[in-house]
């Protein structure tokens, strides 16, 4: 989905991504907010694109940031 798809949205937005991500810059998401959309933001401390710490093959974090949006998917909007 595009950026401009994004903004013409009137769907939620939830976004995580990691603070070491350099696919995706932080500023996509502070963007989306400049422009009125309502988005929850979590950014997962030195994690990669992958929301995985980088040079690690844990995955718990990235189980612990899918739950995250799983529960703020079903939880009722405001």
């Amino acid at each position: 989905q595009s950026k401009r798809d994004s903004r013409a949205s009137k769907a939620r937005i939830y976004w995580a991504f990691g603070t070491a991500d350099t696919s995706v810059p932080a500023i996509s998401s502070e963007m989306l907010e400049a422009a009125g959309k309502t988005v929850t933001v979590r950014r997962v401390p030195d994690a990669g694109h992958g929301l995985r710490p980088l040079d690690s093959n844990d995955w718990a974090p990235v189980d612990k940031e899918y739950r995250a949006a799983l529960s703020w998917f079903w939880m009722k909007p405001l």
